[in-house]
């Protein structure tokens, strides 16, 4: 059945943003594009692009049962194809690979259409050397301008050749003859790669981005984006390959790209919101794949959607001694799914990357998750990653947790990167000098260390760790026994989070008043920090202590419910804050020599670390 083209121009037309003028220019554009009339319609890029399979022959592979009630419409596809020239008879067969045939759902347009199966021929292949990367890739490195088209070809596959001695290696059967493909089959391994190769070729030098068979072009002006878009168009049409104007998309400021809404940033499609609606409990465990495949698909605009999925994908393990049990969905999983799609749902909008500035990324660590955001320096979110931590890593320190995080990503963080160098920025102190004998606690074997070594030393790399002195921890102790000198019963303990470095203040009140003197009192010799971290207890979470922080431009941060880096810093400190008081002065004395107990604690040995009196005092003022 032909297309209804005139219907199909006016339309695109109309849906474009461009001026009276250019919607008269992209007309003349359409006209003069050649474009695919009627299903299986295809181009021809001619002998010379004409491409070889590399590799032995494979052995037969016996045909498989066919569905009888599709073998009528079957039939008639081989048919059309005969006529197109895309497959041809054969009379002496050297090999055989099977054909199925696969039902189309309703939003396809329904009926059946035929399937190779080239597992045999794909093993013998020899892979074709082109990288075309994965769509995600695409949109990280998409430009972004006013005006933007999308192009679809149509049947690109088909329009590519094969060479006589290949042809023969792509036998299949049907109803007892054989046939041939004479054009690039769907199936066959390198299939997406030779047509990603050839369009990338013919678009040479026109500032296209380029998918397998979809084109994506942007710019500024009415005038460049239509005088880019006829020469593509062009190109393609002396080439040999058709569009499929029904799937494009010309001169608008929001497109539908590789599955994603194109405006001014990245989102999600309205198509892929409609396909989320529309999950319905899986009956299977190849359901529950197939929804969990459409929702990773836009995982990189989630944050923590690994957290969410893993309920998920632990359904798809086996369960030891579960075998003959039937596989059934409950209404815990559903719950898990319902979370999954709530997450989805409230997915961010990315920015793609800009290769003039530095890439940015955050790691974050719990108990068992680890996030990652990747951001242009100074601008917008380009991705969130997530990774479920091994039972090993979740026994780490804070420190190892990122650095293993780190070394996850390190690759990927590099290529994205584009040369441009990478900031790292950490919840602990991780620098360039850490090693594994500077890590409390450390769980991670000396190999693993000698990895994040060669990360902490790449030149790429540029960590930023907090300056001491910037980020506080504070708690209160009490009531103590035996009570000071004075009657004091609580000591209120100030820690750096970089340095380590101790003040040690007692009271004999634990409340605000209290606290907004100890931080005056060891603020007026050291300055003002940039964040003060505190639990929620009444001491230090009262209006007094919120006014001293206003007043003195300083973040309040509140210790969450998993151990961070700085709870667990201030926890250290306080324990060596006792065990030094009942080492040198377990009597109502140790309130008079808190100055002496600050000094042992800030001048003590820490290996090749200097102590935290001398890395504080280091600190650039």
């Amino acid at each position: 059945m032909a297309f209804p083209l005139d219907w199909i121009m006016k339309q695109k037309i109309q849906e474009s943003d461009l001026s009276p003028d250019g919607k008269v220019w992209l007309k003349q554009i359409i006209g003069e594009a050649e474009v695919a009339r009627f299903k299986y319609d295809c181009g021809d890029l001619g002998v010379e692009q004409a491409h070889s399979i590399r590799g032995e022959v494979h052995e037969w592979v016996e045909q498989n049962c066919f569905y009888p009630e599709a073998y009528a419409e079957i039939h008639e596809i081989l048919k059309k194809l005969i006529y197109l020239r895309i497959i041809r008879r054969e009379y002496r067969p050297i090999t055989n690979s099977p054909i199925m045939a696969i039902e189309e759902p309703e939003s396809a347009g329904g009926g059946w259409r035929p399937v190779m199966n080239f597992k045999a021929l794909n093993w013998e292949t020899e892979d074709y050397e082109v990288i075309t990367g994965d769509a995600q890739s695409r949109l990280r490195a998409l430009k972004i301008k006013k005006f933007k088209s999308r192009i679809e070809l149509e049947n690109a596959i088909f329009s590519i050749r094969l060479t006589n001695s290949s042809q023969r290696k792509t036998a299949f059967t049907f109803s007892g003859k054989t046939y041939v493909w004479r054009r690039l089959p769907e199936g066959y391994k390198n299939s997406t790669k030779v047509l990603h190769s050839a369009v990338k070729n013919i678009l040479y030098g026109l500032g296209a981005t380029i998918f397998i068979s979809s084109v994506y072009i942007t710019d500024d002006t009415e005038e460049e984006h239509l005088q880019r878009l006829q020469t593509i168009t062009q190109r393609l049409r002396e080439a040999g390959l058709k569009l499929n104007l029904g799937k494009c998309h010309f001169g608008q400021f929001q497109v539908d790209y590789l599955g994603f809404q194109v405006s001014t940033d990245l989102g999600i499609s309205d198509r892929y919101w409609e396909k989320l609606e529309k999950i319905s409990p899986p009956t299977s465990k190849k359901d529950l794949q197939k929804i969990l495949g459409s929702c990773n698909y836009v995982r990189d605009h989630v944050p923590n959607y690994q957290k969410y999925a893993k309920p998920l994908y632990d359904r798809l393990k086996k369960t030891r001694g579960a075998q003959n049990w039937p596989w059934k969905w409950t209404a815990a999983d559903q719950s898990n799914l319902n979370e999954l799609k709530k997450a989805i749902h409230a997915a961010e909008r990315l920015e793609p990357r800009d290769c003039t500035i530095r890439l940015v990324a955050e790691i974050s660590c719990e108990d068992q998750d680890a996030v990652v955001k990747v951001s242009n320096e100074g601008a917008g979110t380009v991705s969130w990653w997530s990774h479920t931590l091994t039972m090993v890593e979740e026994k780490f320190p804070p420190e190892e947790k990122e650095l293993a995080v780190l070394q996850k990503y390190w690759g990927r963080l590099r290529m994205l990167a584009k040369g441009q160098g990478v900031k790292v920025i950490t919840q602990s102190k991780i620098h360039q000098s850490l090693r594994k004998d500077m890590v409390i606690k450390t769980q991670a074997t000396k190999q693993r260390w000698r990895k994040w070594e060669e990360i902490l030393q790449d030149s790429e790399l540029m960590l930023n760790p907090l300056e001491p002195w910037k980020s506080l921890c504070m708690d209160v102790v009490g009531p103590l026994q035996p009570t000071g000198k004075r009657g004091e019963e609580y000591l209120f303990v100030l820690v750096d989070l970089v340095s380590e470095y101790v003040c040690l203040h007692p009271d004999r009140e634990a409340d605000g008043s209290s606290a907004v003197a100890m931080l005056d009192q060891a603020c007026i010799y050291q300055g003002m920090p940039k964040e003060l971290w505190t639990d929620k207890s009444t001491p230090l979470c009262n209006t007094q202590v919120d006014y001293w922080c206003q007043q003195h431009r300083v973040t309040r941060s509140y210790f969450p419910s998993y151990m961070t880096q700085a709870k667990q810093v201030l926890e250290k400190t306080i324990e060596l804050v006792k065990n030094t008081i009942a080492e040198n002065s377990n009597s109502k004395e140790w309130s008079t020599k808190v100055l002496e107990i600050g000094m042992v604690l800030n001048n003590r040995r820490r290996g090749n670390r200097p102590s935290p009196s001398m890395e504080l005092n280091s600190r650039p003022f």
